[in-house]
């Protein structure tokens, strides 16, 4: 099936569950009176297709991250000529898990758990606010900004 034809079940109330887990879980994280209204108009929006809805939040991020990137859309994956593909030295693609160990911010639920890398963006969001992007940032090493450099004057 091509990926954009999933459709969403809207069968059931899971947007108001997805919001009451969130605001349950993050409401005394620091950045969460300023960010959860802007999700929660992502939610508010009708879609049909799975595809608009990750591409709502593609945008939505990159925006609120001020990523300098911009995502066009193809109808052939892979047709344009001068695209690539980020890959391992296996021809598999590639996995950020490289963080750097020094990399840290408050979580909500530090004290019981201790820090827990890679739990999502939105506890980042929530934590660090606008050090959200540093610390997406510390998943790549200098090896992987330097492939994707050198793939850039490629093109």
């Amino acid at each position: 099936m091509p990926i954009r034809s999933v459709r969403i079940s809207n069968s059931g109330d899971w947007k108001t569950k997805h919001l009451r887990t969130l605001k349950t879980n993050y409401r005394s994280a620091p950045y969460f009176d300023h960010y959860f209204p802007k999700i929660k108009d992502l939610y508010a929006k009708e879609y049909t297709f799975l595809w608009d809805w990750n591409w709502e939040w593609m945008q939505f991020w990159i925006k609120t991250l001020d990523f300098s990137i911009k995502v066009d859309k193809t109808a052939n994956f892979g047709g344009i000529k001068k695209s690539f593909h980020i890959m391992n030295s296996k021809n598999k693609p590639y996995i950020a898990n490289n963080l750097n160990p020094e990399f840290w911010y408050p979580q909500v639920y530090e004290e019981k758990w201790g820090f827990i890398r890679s739990v999502s963006i939105i506890d980042a969001l929530f934590c660090a606010g606008p050090e959200t992007r540093s610390y997406l940032n510390s998943f790549f090493t200098p090896k992987f900004d330097s492939y994707l450099q050198h793939k850039r004057r490629e093109l």
